[in-house]
Order: C-alpha cells, then sequence, then structure tokens
C-alpha cells in the first residue's frame, strides 16, 4: 500500500521540479494574475526556491494540471536541444564546402550524449532553451541584428544572468549596436511587464533580487567565485584547504582579473562574430557565483566552431590547437565526470578536472581566435553558386577588386 501510495504521489499532475532536489520547486496551481490566492495562483517568487524569471512560470503554468507533464516539458526541452545543435552547426559553418551532415552529427553527439545532458533532463532544467537562443543569436548576428538581438533578450528573459552578454556588441559600430539594442530594451520592457502581472508591484524587486539571494545557495559552483568559497571557507561542500577569508578573497581578484582580461582579449580582438559570443559565455559561466555543472553546455558551441575550421583549414596549425584542447575539455568533463552529478557534494580531483579544465578550455579558445586570423580564399577557389550568392558569408570576406 505504501508503495502505491508513493507511486501516486509522483504521478500527480503538475511534477515539474526546477531548483536544486533539495528544494524542489513545484508549479503544481501556479497561475498568472495574482490575486486568486498563493494555493491557486501568484508570484512564483513567493515559492522558496524560485530564481528565475517570470517567463519560466508562465510556460510552466500551462502544464500544472496536465497528467505527463514532466514527459511534456522533457520533450520540449529534447526539442530544444536538437534545434540548438542544428542551428549550432550551421552558426559554426564557415563555407559551403565543409560537409554540413559531419559537423551536424558531432554537435548533437557532443551536446547530448553527455553527463550535462543526463543532469539537465533529470532536473528539468531550462539550460537547453537558453542555447537554443545564443546559437541563435550568433547564426542571426551578421545580417539580422534585430531579430539577433531578439533571440539574445529571449535568453535573458528565461534567466537573468544572459544578460551580461548584451556586452557582445562593445565591438561593433554603432549603427550595428543599435539594432540590438533596441530588441534587448524590448525584452527588458517584457521581463518588467511579466513581473508586475504575475507579482504586482513587488514583482520588480522579486525578479531583480532573487538572483542575488540565489548566490548563498549550497551548492556546487564551478567558477572562480566557487573555488574561493569552496576552498578556503566551511562551506559544507568538500573540506576546505584552509580557513582564509584573506585568501579567498585573494583567489578571487587574482583569477577574476584573469577573465577580465579574457573578457577584453573576447570583446576587442578581430574574430567572428560567432566565437566572439561562445567565447564571452565562458567567460560569464567562468565569473558567476553560482554556476552550475549544466552551464558547461553552453560555451560547448565554440567546440564546433573550431572543428569547422580546422576542417576549412587543414594545414593551419592553430585551429587543430583549438579543437585539440576544447575536444579534450569534452572529454574529461562532459564524458568522465558522474561524480559532478552531486550538486550540494564533490570531490577535490571532480572538482579541479571540471573547473581546470574549462579554464584551460576557454584561454585556449580565446587567445587562439585572437592571434589566428586566415588567410582569405581567392575568388577562383569559391564555387559559382556561393560566389553569386549575395547571403553567403564567403562574398563578404572576398577583397574589393582595385577601381581605376
Amino acid at each position: 500500500m505504501a508503495g502505491r501510495a508513493r507511486r501516486r504521489r509522483c504521478s500527480r499532475p503538475g511534477a515539474i521540479q526546477i531548483g536544486h532536489p533539495e528544494r524542489p520547486v513545484r508549479l503544481r496551481h501556479l497561475l498568472p494574475p495574482r490575486g486568486k490566492g498563493s494555493a491557486r495562483g501568484g508570484s512564483p517568487y513567493e515559492i522558496s526556491g524560485y530564481y528565475y524569471t517570470p517567463l519560466v512560470a508562465v510556460v510552466i503554468a500551462p502544464l500544472a494540471n496536465v497528467h505527463h507533464a514532466a514527459q511534456i516539458w522533457l520533450a520540449m526541452g529534447l526539442a530544444a536541444a536538437v534545434g540548438a545543435a542544428l542551428i549550432g552547426a550551421w552558426a559554426c559553418r564557415p563555407s559551403g564546402t565543409l560537409p554540413f551532415g559531419l559537423l551536424v552529427t558531432t554537435s548533437l553527439v557532443t551536446l547530448l550524449y553527455s553527463w550535462p545532458a543526463v543532469l539537465e533532463a533529470w532536473r528539468a532544467q531550462v539550460q537547453w532553451l537558453v542555447l537554443l537562443c545564443i546559437v541563435t543569436a550568433a547564426l542571426l548576428s551578421r545580417r539580422h541584428a534585430v531579430a539577433s538581438g531578439t533571440a539574445l533578450g529571449m535568453a535573458a528573459l528565461i534567466k537573468t544572468w544572459p544578460a551580461v552578454l548584451f556586452t557582445w556588441l562593445l565591438g561593433r559600430s554603432a549603427l550595428r549596436k543599435l539594432p540590438v539594442l533596441a530588441a534587448g530594451a524590448v525584452a527588458t520592457v517584457i521581463a518588467v511587464l511579466m513581473s508586475v502581472a504575475v507579482g504586482g508591484a513587488a514583482g520588480i524587486r522579486a525578479m531583480v533580487t532573487s538572483p542575488l539571494a540565489g548566490a548563498d545557495q549550497p551548492l556546487v559552483s564551478y567558477s572562480v567565485w566557487g573555488l574561493g568559497k569552496m576552498a578556503f571557507a566551511e562551506s559544507g561542500i568538500a573540506p576546505p584547504i584552509t580557513v582564509s577569508p584573506g585568501l579567498q578573497w585573494t583567489t578571487w581578484v587574482i583569477l577574476g582579473g584573469g577573465l577580465a582580461c579574457l573578457a577584453a582579449v573576447t570583446l576587442l580582438s578581430r574574430v567572428d562574430e560567432e566565437l566572439r559570443l561562445f567565447n564571452l559565455v565562458f567567460v560569464v559561466i567562468l565569473a558567476m557565483p553560482v554556476s552550475h555543472f549544466m552551464y558547461v553546455m553552453l560555451p560547448l558551441p565554440a567546440l564546433w566552431w573550431w572543428m569547422a575550421r580546422a576542417m576549412e583549414h587543414p594545414r593551419a596549425w592553430v585551429p587543430w590547437i583549438g579543437l585539440g584542447t576544447l575536444g579534450s575539455w569534452w572529454v574529461l568533463v562532459f564524458r568522465l565526470s558522474p561524480a559532478a552529478l552531486q550538486s550540494t557534494s564533490t570531490t577535490w580531483p571532480t572538482y579541479l578536472t571540471i573547473l581546470g579544465s574549462t579554464l584551460v578550455a576557454a584561454s585556449v579558445s580565446i587567445i587562439a581566435g585572437a592571434v589566428w586570423h586566415p588567410r582569405q580564399r581567392p575568388v577562383s577557389a569559391v564555387p559559382d553558386d556561393l560566389r553569386l550568392d549575395p547571403g553567403s558569408r564567403l562574398v563578404d570576406e572576398l577583397p574589393e577588386p582595385p577601381r581605376p
């Protein structure tokens, strides 16, 4: 009887959970607008452990009383993952001469055949949706600035921290910045209106302060901030090396300064817009106070980019260094780290493997992208169908003929 009762409880509608397992968030009766009472509707921020924007609650709410809601949410997440792999592969494709099927297969395998993907599906998270928005912004960045900014704004509507990625625009001219900034402003207005709709006047404050409150979660954080906290403070996550606030701050200053330098190189170097965005994601997830294990999926398109360039320029050594480094990072972090499935505890070997290899992968991708400038292909090397296509990326890279 007890077993049947447990099965009945687990199969009831609204089993979608977000947040970590110790404090799961069940949005069973969360239906906007506010005013129906906390039992049948109200602000999502009234639920302990909710650190998302109101958009997530609005999307999940219609599934609250649907049987197999968790399966529906998983199907939506997998569809977003497949879409992210396809769009990401297209964004990384440098020309029509590259076997696109090989790049798509690589993107699908590296994204889904991994421990972060298992954890993403198990905990019903939203990283696949954020990744879909990021790669869409990268794909549309060259010719559809407004759509690119809208996609990036959608990522910030799902989780607040992708708003930092709008610094990606610093390397652009003013005319190219304005459409993206306008799209980002529209996304901001939408977020504010939604927070008011589901939480009243206090909803705006709750939306802004909830991620800050989430920074104090006793969770493993694979970032510079998490390293200082775990190594030199009583975090309860792993035995500290020693308890020393001074060493904690020293770690943050030194490694944080290194990340700031990598961010500056990313934003100021002459590199493809797609790689610039993926490298910036690397820096952001390494700097956040709470950087979950699943977040390593978000800069994964940088691996696809380097693979495409290595195949496009097989005699150049820099792309192969980038591909070899990020390929090793994928093996170490995505395939050999099952101990990282624990969110409230870890071991030092596992932690240092994940964080250290991610730091190395980010550094190599950023520095290699800054120093490597491939030679432009001659006109005779471009297929006729691509040479005449005004939408082809190669046309923009060809030098203009000399004027008489």
